[in-house]
């Protein structure tokens, strides 16, 4: 089992624990307000490595509960656009790349969410298993 689905339903299982995800315009708000925050972070010259593995960390951590929200399998989703799904792997991906090249990719793909959410939202049911 690869490390992706294990992480997805460990995020999936907590945040059912709190009660349930956010309305998806909820979550897309919330994931702008991070990346944001990302950037507010690079464009500092003394920001802390911690501070930005933290903002990068919520920004996953809110994307994949829209994925989960949408019955998105990230690893299918992962393989598809050759990401990989070994989260060691992960790590090395981002060091060939600079941190404004990562910076504008998470926001590229925040964008992709962001239309797919507004063309959903409103009164639709969620998909079930």
């Amino acid at each position: 089992m690869h490390d992706i689905y294990i992480y997805q339903s460990n995020i999936d299982k907590h945040i059912q624990n709190l009660g349930g995800y956010w309305r998806s315009i909820s979550a897309l708000a919330r994931l702008q307000e991070e990346i944001g925050e990302l950037a507010e972070l690079i464009l500092e010259k003394n920001s802390k490595i911690d501070e930005l593995k933290e903002e990068i960390a919520d920004i996953y951590i809110i994307s994949t509960c829209l994925a989960n929200q949408y019955k998105n399998n990230l690893e299918e989703v992962y393989n598809k656009i050759d990401i990989p799904t070994k989260t060691k792997e992960l790590q090395e991906l981002s060091s060939d790349h600079s941190v404004t090249d990562l910076f504008f990719y998470i926001q590229i793909q925040a964008g992709k969410i962001a239309r797919i959410i507004n063309h959903y939202d409103g009164d639709k049911i969620k998909k079930t298993y």
